[in-house]
């Protein structure tokens, strides 16, 4: 059900990560429901859901506690911060990044770290601690990890850049992904590759029709696919440059 977030969107992910789960309680999979429960916390948040991913993942944290099942701890921390940096809690969202490096690092998940570097860089302070991170979540990379990893740290890569106001960074990153990618094509990457590089050119000042029509196109395939909270500031970048046809025609 996981991959299908990729591929065929968060809607579809969800209906077979929750179709799954009710067959491992019919047999009683207990670690595997807890796990695909982490999942559908991340998907509510992809869906703006986030009071649903609130409620669901402290319950989650302290289950898997009482399991003593770390890294699945980890797991519930990586979540808890991508859950505060979209509620734009960064101090709080870093402390739980970090907690899921400590515990990756204690158990040798050193496969499982190159995304968490890149919530740590996402809730720097700065862009000189930031860029730390990434250097540290690229090397990592270089050293072997899951498909997802790459994605996520890329993904989290251009946010960092976009927050710092880095454009020319942002836009590297976004070709990084893009790059990556082209291996094996699929609708997540394409869109938050395509959505870095456009807010990091409106960024720059970068107006024109063309530019308008990819964010109405990017928008559409966020929309399309689930991706409801990476949207609002393409909608704002989409309203400026609309706002800047309108003054040129009236120039």
């Amino acid at each position: 059900g996981w991959s299908q977030h990729y591929l065929e969107g968060t809607a579809q992910a969800l209906e077979e990560l929750q179709l799954g789960l009710s067959q491992a309680r019919e047999v009683g999979l207990w670690r595997s429901t807890w796990f695909g429960q982490s999942m559908i916390a991340i998907l509510f948040m992809m869906l703006c859901r986030l009071d649903e991913a609130a409620t669901l993942l402290p319950e989650l944290q302290v289950e898997f506690e009482r399991m003593e099942a770390p890294r699945l701890v980890a797991m519930a921390n990586t979540a808890l911060a991508f859950l505060f940096i979209y509620r734009e809690d960064l101090q709080l969202a870093s402390t739980y990044a970090n907690r899921a490096r400590e515990i990756y690092e204690e158990t040798g998940g050193g496969h499982l770290i190159a995304s968490v570097f890149g919530l740590i860089a996402q809730t720097s302070s700065n862009y000189e601690d930031a860029s730390v991170a990434l250097s540290h979540g690229e090397e990592l990379l270089t050293q072997g990890a899951t498909v997802h990893n790459h994605y996520d740290f890329r993904r989290h890569s251009i946010d960092t850049a976009l927050r710092f106001q880095e454009w020319d960074d942002a836009i590297m990153f976004a070709d990084r992904l893009d790059q990556f990618n082209a291996r094996e094509r699929t609708p997540w990457a394409d869109f938050f590759a395509r959505r870095g590089r456009l807010l990091a050119l409106v960024g720059k000042g970068m107006r024109g029709k063309e530019l308008l029509q990819e964010a109405s196109e990017t928008i559409a395939l966020g929309e399309r696919m689930g991706y409801l909270i990476a949207l609002p500031e393409l909608r704002i970048a989409a309203e400026q440059l609309a706002q800047g046809a309108t003054d040129q025609e009236t120039a």
